[in-house]
């Protein structure tokens, strides 16, 4: 069998964040119909695009996505398809309903979690989401699982073919006695025909989470000193995900546009400093609804970690964080940008960011890694460092030398268009799916 339709599931859940800011940019989104909900999500780009389906589809297979967990998305789907969805398992419900719609022969999971036991039926806790399938969807003929992070094996059972993002985290189920294959991030090439044609005009970015995931608490990690020190000896520049993060609006049309208001007004809240959000948590002359968002708010803060956040310590130049394709331009517009790593990366690189920034020609300075050699050659389609003292040196070498930053933007750009792109990667994929049908 050489032909073969295949599903990807994918989700947001570690980006509520992100789809908050975006549906408060497009309230219009909750009035659409499920097909266009779904262009115009993968459209943004603001966690996933549909370049898997696309590449897919163009190498001759029949590719669909489903991002199983966005909640106003999925129960659209629902109501068009008459798929009742009332209980606390909605997300499985939903996502069984689709699967037995499309029959895949394929069914790819972009994350473990979707795989791990109890997750999306309450009343089946002890089994994973392959083996329901296995008995639901005799017509799945194979599951592939895509891992971007250490976990248990449980998450992983069943599984025909499985993916790790780096070596570092292949290690970690190779001394589990799993065998897996490492198949690295990638970047859609499409995007370059999306950017707004702006020049450079930033001198250095970083985007992204201070304190580690996105959606961490507030405890922070390397990455957060890191970006204390660059921030105090150059002149770096931050869009930040500094806050704790925010849950997805609801679709029931009772209640979503109350919920929708009050996310807003707490979104706009957690920019208030800790000692603001403590008199009015207190306050008697504003109304109680609001007194108790800052409530919530002060508790929140109360059970995390106590180090400032960076916006209270350089709030010139904090920015509030962006998103798809306003990442991508400020990105393009950036002459060097910022990365690290994960603290739980095991020395390793990988990670997202250095397939955007080089995809969209920014000379990206990265933490360096025991894979490097895989991916980038190191000063002259990079720049990497050992340290931030490291860091802050280069950078500010490379500031005074633009020409040889944009040099290094330019030799990371067609590295990655050859080598690190979504259609290198889904070929890859095609080929070991092949193989074992």
């Amino acid at each position: 069998m050489k032909n073969y339709r295949i599903l990807r599931i994918a989700g947001s859940n570690y980006y509520h964040s992100m789809i908050q800011l975006y549906l408060e940019k497009n309230p219009k989104f909750i009035n659409i119909g499920y097909k266009k909900m779904l262009e115009s999500y993968f459209d943004s780009n603001i966690i996933y695009s549909d370049s898997f389906s696309s590449s897919f589809n163009a190498l001759g297979q029949d590719a669909y996505e489903i991002i199983a967990d966005f909640e106003i998305l999925q129960k659209q789907w629902a109501r068009e398809n008459g798929v009742e969805c009332v209980s606390e398992s909605w997300m499985g419900e939903i996502l069984l309903a689709q699967i037995k719609k499309l029959k895949p022969d394929i069914v790819y999971f972009q994350s473990i979690e979707w795989n791990i036991p109890g997750q999306l039926f309450s009343d089946r806790k002890s089994d994973n989401l392959i083996k329901i399938l296995k008995e639901e969807c005799p017509f799945i003929k194979k599951f592939i699982i895509y891992s971007g992070y250490p976990s248990d094996t449980d998450s992983i059972e069943g599984a025909d073919i499985f993916f790790t993002s780096d070596p570092g985290i292949f290690k970690h189920y190779k001394g589990q006695g799993l065998n897996s294959m490492v198949m690295y991030h990638s970047f859609d090439e499409r995007i370059i025909k999306k950017l707004d044609g702006t020049g450079k005009k930033h001198n250095f970015s970083f985007i992204g989470s201070s304190r580690g995931f996105i959606g961490s608490s507030r405890a922070p990690e390397s990455r957060y000193w890191a970006l204390r020190q660059l921030l105090c000896e150059t002149d770096l520049k931050v869009w930040i995900y500094d806050k704790p993060p925010h849950k997805t609006i609801s679709i029931d049309p009772k209640y979503s546009i109350k919920q929708y208001v009050r996310s807003a007004l707490k979104r706009g809240f957690q920019l208030f400093s800790d000692d603001r959000v403590n008199f009015l948590t207190n306050s008697n002359s504003i109304p109680d609804k609001i007194r108790n968002i800052f409530l919530e708010i002060f508790r929140e803060r109360e059970k995390e970690g106590k180090e400032p956040l960076l916006d209270e310590l350089f709030p010139e130049r904090c920015n509030l964080p962006v998103m798809g394709m306003d990442m991508y331009n400020l990105l393009h517009q950036s002459k060097i940008t910022f990365n690290k790593h994960a603290d739980k990366s095991f020395g390793n690189v990988g990670n997202m960011r250095m397939f955007e920034a080089t995809g969209v020609s920014t000379c990206l300075v990265t933490d360096t890694g025991y894979n490097m050699d895989d991916l980038f050659e190191p000063d002259k389609e990079i720049v990497t460092y050992s340290s931030t003292d490291e860091a802050v040196e280069k950078v500010n070498y490379l500031l005074n030398h633009p020409d040889e930053a944009e040099k290094i933007a330019k030799a990371g750009q067609t590295r990655t268009l050859r080598d690190h792109t979504t259609m290198n990667r889904c070929q890859e994929i095609d080929q070991v799916i092949k193989k074992l049908l």
